[in-house]
C-alpha cells in the first residue's frame, strides 16, 4: 500500500500533473476529485488486462512528459479541458503498469495506496484553489 502511495507523490511528473489540476479546475475544483480517480482507477485496473508492450515501454515517460505539456495549454486555455480524463486514465494506466502480474492481494493493496495517495493530493489542491479564490475575491 505505502507504494501506491508514495509512488504519485515521489515521482515529480506525476506529482507536478496532481497539482496542475488545481490551475485547471479552479472555478468547480471538487467536482472533478471523484471522476479524476475514477479515471486513475480506471486506467490503473485497464493495464492489468492490457500490459504496456516492450515497444512502447521506452516511451512512457516521454508520454507523461507530453501530457504535463498538454496540462499546461489546458491551464491557458489554450487546449480544451475534454483531455483531462484520458491524461488521468494514461497517468494511471503508466502507474498500474509497474506491478503487472502481481497476485491478487498486492494489486488491491497499490491501487487502494494510489486511490489514498491520489485523493488525499487532490483534496488538498482543491481545497488550496478555493482559498486563493476567496482571497482573491474571484
Amino acid at each position: 500500500m505505502l507504494s501506491g502511495i508514495g509512488h504519485p507523490l515521489l515521482g515529480p511528473d506525476h506529482l507536478l500533473f496532481l497539482l496542475a489540476i488545481a490551475f485547471i479546475g479552479l472555478q468547480r475544483p471538487r467536482a472533478w476529485v471523484i471522476p479524476l480517480l475514477a479515471a486513475g482507477l480506471g486506467g490503473s485496473v485497464l493495464s492489468q488486462f492490457i500490459p504496456l508492450p516492450d515497444a512502447v515501454a521506452p516511451w512512457a515517460e516521454a508520454m507523461v512528459s507530453l501530457s504535463l505539456v498538454v496540462e499546461g495549454l489546458m491551464a491557458l486555455t489554450v487546449a480544451s479541458t475534454r483531455w483531462l480524463l484520458p491524461l488521468v486514465a494514461l497517468h494511471g494506466f503508466l502507474l498500474g503498469s509497474t506491478i503487472v502480474g502481481a497476485e491478487p492481494t498486492p494489486l488491491f493493496t497499490y491501487f487502494l495506496g494510489l486511490l489514498i495517495g491520489q485523493g488525499a493530493l487532490l483534496l488538498v489542491v482543491t481545497s488550496w484553489s478555493q482559498s486563493l479564490l476567496q482571497r482573491i475575491g474571484a
